[in-house]
């Protein structure tokens, strides 16, 4: 089983990137229905005499989306502290904080205070208000 939380490796798994060409986008979704633990059809395959090995095949299952950022990113990725960084034009903002690309650069420090370069100007940022320091 799988944790999802502060300390999980995927805290977001209710999102998923997507790429047209070579540009990014963020959308949100949810399954239209949900499984069963015993909704599946199970078939033997063939192979060694000695076991048996079984195939579960389960329904298919529709995804609903819903676009969170626009397909328009150079590039959208998930740090290892759980932020999800998207870059446009040498910019980079955070998800889901902003919907702009605003910073040169963002560099962790702390758990909450990031060290920014924002219009050519350094300063810091409480990632948990987003409030700048300059």
């Amino acid at each position: 089983m799988m944790r999802i939380g502060r300390r999980s490796i995927y805290p977001h798994p209710e999102l998923i990137r997507v790429q047209r060409g070579n540009k990014y986008g963020l959308f949100g979704y949810s399954y239209q229905e949900k499984l069963d633990g015993d909704d599946y059809t199970e078939i033997e395959l063939e192979g060694s005499p000695f076991y048996k090995r079984m195939l579960r095949i389960y329904p298919d299952v529709y995804l609903l989306g819903e676009e969170l950022l626009p397909v328009v990113y150079d590039n959208i990725e998930q740090q290892k502290d759980g932020l999800i960084y998207f870059y446009k034009d040498h910019k980079i903002g955070t998800y889901p904080q902003q919907k702009k690309a605003v910073y040169e650069t963002i560099t962790p420090q702390t758990h909450s205070f990031y060290k920014i370069i924002k219009n050519g100007r350094a300063g810091y940022l409480d990632i948990r208000t987003m409030r700048e320091y300059y």
